[in-house]
């Protein structure tokens, strides 16, 4: 082979096509676009007022970490339970599911 022949096969030669990477699909250009586009916050820690439902504002004390942290003092009206000699310490029982109605009322 000649010089000029193996020139011409080096440079003059079809170079071989290269299978590009199937077109992204909608998810995955959706994915991105978020991706790109979302910044990530710092989750803040709502307010004792964000947390408690509007209806129980009027009680927000009885909610704030000091509070909700400690039982009652004891008083004269205080509740004793009185445990049954020799009862079981559980029951068994299953758990059945609630209707429609009962779980919206």
């Amino acid at each position: 082979m000649t010089k000029e022949q193996v020139h011409a096969l080096i440079f003059e030669a079809e170079i071989p096509k290269i299978h590009a990477p199937p077109p992204p699909t909608k998810e995955q250009k959706l994915a991105e676009d978020l991706s790109t586009t979302a910044t990530p916050e710092e989750p803040k820690e709502k307010t004792t007022e964000e947390q408690v439902p509007e209806r129980y504002h009027n009680f927000l004390d009885v909610f704030t970490k000091p509070m909700a942290g400690q039982l009652p003092l004891h008083c004269e009206w205080d509740l004793k339970v009185r445990f049954i000699p020799n009862a079981p310490s559980s029951i068994s029982c299953t758990p059945y599911l609630l209707s429609y109605v009962e779980q919206v009322f």
